[in-house]
């Protein structure tokens, strides 16, 4: 995907908007067999300068209509922009967490979801600011 035009919204709102534009043009791709998985630069925190049908939240409900959930929130039962374990942290400022990364999956398909152990994030954060994530699927 492409980095957006810059505007009032910000980088930010785009790659969510590009990410729905996405899904709906190839909708017949978004099957029970799919597994998206990355940064996503979505967080329900910052749902408000974006449209309503084009927003994280928006994004989350169109994908679990289409039998795909957050791995992440699924196994953990937390709810959207309530995680308790950031992947991201802006600037690399640990007071300054995100849930951005993201791995959307088949709940029949889910085997584990994990982000690297916090006490790791030291050292990580000289590398990126964000936090490597793991997905197990079943066959």
């Amino acid at each position: 995907m492409s980095q957006g035009k810059q505007d009032k919204q910000g980088k930010q709102g785009k790659y969510v908007e590009e990410m729905m534009d996405f899904l709906a043009i190839n909708e017949s791709l978004v099957t029970k067999d799919l597994v998206i998985i990355g940064d996503t630069n979505s967080d329900a925190r910052l749902n408000y300068p974006l449209p309503k049908d084009k927003n994280h939240d928006a994004m989350v409900a169109w994908l679990q209509q289409r039998g795909l959930v957050d791995a992440y929130n699924h196994l953990t039962g937390e709810d959207e922009g309530k995680e308790t374990v950031p992947t991201f942290y802006h600037w690399r400022h640990v007071d300054l967490p995100f849930h951005l990364d993201r791995a959307f999956v088949s709940p029949q398909r889910l085997k584990s979801f994990m982000v690297i152990p916090q006490r790791a994030h030291s050292t990580w954060l000289k590398v990126s600011d964000h936090m490597p994530i793991v997905l197990e699927i079943k066959d």
